[in-house]
């Protein structure tokens, strides 16, 4: 189960990375 969430942390880390690049307002997440 654990590589489920590890794979989900990293697309929503990516997704969230690329959104707060893309945006000049700076990162905030938690």
């Amino acid at each position: 189960m654990d590589n489920i969430l590890s794979q989900l942390i990293s697309i929503l880390g990516g997704l969230a990375g690329g959104l707060t690049s893309g945006s000049s307002k700076p990162k905030t997440t938690t």
